[in-house]
């Protein structure tokens, strides 16, 4: 009998442990896995269409798919991919301050009240993203709007990015306060801005 009791509660522990742990890797992909994620509010990264299309290609952020892919036609993973096994899409998108966006900017809080509870405060929007600066990168300025320019507005609205969380974008977020418009050389961005 004790060891049916002992056999009971082993089993009782793993299927717990087991279910403890998955929660763990969410929205490791931009799919899920087809569970949900990034895909459920941003449908229109799906079968190469318009917000992927605005990461993708030339004159766009970029044309290296491994930045973002481990194989061509694979999800986008998170916080990985065959070029950088610590960046996927956090290699431009920094998770404490995308989470805080999503919930300050959208309303979005199911990323902080569920897995990532314990976000500190985010860097300020002047901190350069691991990508930003790679010469397969079209992103230069976390402050800049201008595309054109090393900015972040891609889709054309006139924000770009909130880096940081805090409903400011680019250069109406006062962290950006001290840098010049006119001030678009990697010279000076890399004396100006500190790296996450």
């Amino acid at each position: 009998m004790t060891k049916r009791i002992l056999v009971g509660v082993l089993a009782f522990a793993l299927i717990a442990l087991f279910f403890a742990t998955t929660s763990a890797f969410a929205y490791e992909t931009y799919a899920n896995n087809g569970s949900g994620g990034c895909v459920t509010c941003h449908l229109t990264f799906q079968n190469q269409g318009a917000l992927h299309d605005l990461h993708v290609g030339g004159s766009q952020m970029t044309s290296t798919c491994g930045l973002c892919h481990y194989t061509s036609f694979g999800s986008p993973h998170t916080d990985a991919s065959s070029t950088d096994p610590n960046h996927g899409c956090n290699g431009c998108h920094m998770g404490e301050g995308l989470r805080k966006a999503h919930a300050v900017d959208h309303g979005i809080t199911s990323c902080t009240t569920s897995c990532h509870t314990s976000d500190g405060t985010p860097p300020p929007e002047t901190t350069l993203p691991a990508y930003y600066g790679r010469s397969d990168v079209n992103l230069t300025q976390p402050c800049a709007i201008g595309r054109n320019n090393g900015g972040e507005d891609y889709s054309g609205d006139g924000k770009g990015l909130d880096n940081d969380g805090d409903g400011f974008y680019d250069y109406n977020d006062t962290d950006c306060a001290g840098v010049e418009t006119a001030e678009r050389s990697w010279g000076v961005i890399k004396s100006r801005f500190t790296r996450p």
